[in-house]
């Protein structure tokens, strides 16, 4: 089916995505799992249940976390050890 709106096509589009039934009360974005709001809430929170062992820095996600912290190690790999040398 075409549209010559933008507007019209999104309507449509919603009869072919499943019902997202849990709201957010801050930001009204939906999902369509309640895990996945609690999730989403801890932002509005400022919640970070999850910190780096390393720095200290806090994360509202730990896959978040795990990104960092991969960050981190890569930095590492790469460090110029020259002062200790000489």
């Amino acid at each position: 089916k075409d549209f010559h709106r933008l507007s019209a096509f999104r309507s449509h589009w919603r009869i072919h995505v499943p019902a997202r039934p849990f709201v957010c009360p801050v930001c009204r974005q939906n999902f369509l799992r309640k895990h996945d709001l609690n999730r989403h809430s801890r932002i509005h929170q400022g919640v970070k249940p999850f910190a780096c062992s390393r720095c200290g820095k806090g994360f509202v996600r730990k896959d978040a976390l795990r990104r960092h912290e991969s960050m981190i190690e890569d930095v590492r790999r790469f460090r110029c050890v020259a002062k200790s040398i000489f």
